[in-house]
């Protein structure tokens, strides 16, 4: 594992601050834009939270490989660039909340709504749009690898992530 960047003060996205490890797990490969890491989760109603700070994925191995994938695919390197940073990277809005890890009530005995894959669950929902590839990496197939290798940065055992991985990965083939 790449270890994350160091603070950056200059790729300002609509908040103000330098980039901290996320406090929770980090060595996840997360980035808070928080003095103290702190990504801030509201509850907003019994399934639903609001994410207060703005927070990123900042694994250069796997931000290369997905940057390749998407100029094998025919784009420019700016507009692959572009669009990993726009993927990698989550800016919380009112319009975004989340219900951290979509894990059905059954399958909560292996796996908690929320731990070391909160992060990237919450990156991978917002790459899953209604219409299919259309998510800012624009496949859905590449944004499911780029969640296995989130979870993968994070520790996550290797069973559960390629549990975690196939489950989102057979939602995503369904769909298209």
């Amino acid at each position: 594992m790449t270890e994350p960047s160091s603070p950056d003060t200059s790729e300002s996205t609509g908040t103000d601050g330098a980039w901290q490890r996320w406090r929770v797990a980090p060595k996840s490969g997360f980035e808070v834009r928080d003095p103290h890491g702190d990504v801030g989760l509201i509850q907003i109603d019994r399934k639903r939270f609001q994410v207060e700070r703005e927070f990123r994925f900042a694994d250069d191995a796997v931000i290369a490989m997905l940057t390749d994938r998407l100029v094998t695919k025919g784009k420019t390197a700016q507009e692959a660039h572009d669009a990993v940073e726009d993927a990698r990277t989550f800016t919380p809005t009112t319009e975004n909340p989340t219900d951290l890890a979509s894990i059905p009530r059954y399958l909560r005995w292996f796996e908690s709504a929320y731990g070391a894959h909160t992060l990237a669950a919450i990156i991978h929902d917002d790459l899953i749009v209604k219409v299919p590839n259309g998510g800012p990496l624009e496949d859905d197939t590449l944004s499911d690898r780029f969640f296995r290798e989130m979870l993968k940065s994070a520790e996550v055992p290797w069973l559960k992530r390629w549990i975690m991985w196939s489950a989102v990965a057979l939602r995503s083939r369904w769909a298209v």
